[in-house]
């Protein structure tokens, strides 16, 4: 994460760990989400905005750079530019490739657009759905004794 309380331009460290990305099941957003190796704190959660601009760092071919509004912290959303750096630049490159298909699908959940991943899903659906045989049921009617 890039300091700007101090004025000087410097990396600071937040940890090292796995990162993750997530779908909500509820809503289909996807976010990205770290923890801290050791103490699983998180330091880095927010939204894959289809916005956000993810390039390779200049210094180096196995990190990649991004600036969201990160919510980390669990108070409030703060602009933030991320580094991340991983083992080989194909790992680097794999997950610019996700970050950028989960902006795509950002998009198009945002948009509202139907998120099947083609029509041959959607047609299979509606014949699925035309199958089934919706009945009204019968008035119970009082039993005589």
């Amino acid at each position: 994460m890039l300091d700007k309380g101090t004025g000087v331009k410097q990396w600071l460290e937040k940890g090292k760990g796995d990162v993750k990305i997530l779908k909500h099941k509820e809503n289909d957003r996807i976010r990205i989400l770290m923890r801290q190796e050791k103490t699983l704190k998180i330091i880095c959660n927010h939204f894959i905005d289809p916005r956000i601009l993810m390039k390779p760092m200049p210094s180096s071919e196995k990190s990649k750079i991004w600036v969201a509004y990160d919510f980390s912290d669990g108070e409030k959303l703060v602009e933030t530019t991320f580094a991340i750096k991983f083992n080989t630049p194909e790992i680097a490159n794999e997950f610019q490739k996700a970050f950028e298909s989960a902006q795509a699908h950002n998009k198009k959940v945002m948009s509202g657009a139907d998120t099947a991943e083609s029509t041959e899903d959607v047609e299979k659906l509606t014949k699925e759905i035309e199958k089934v045989d919706v009945k009204k049921e019968e008035e119970e009617k009082p039993k005589e004794g």
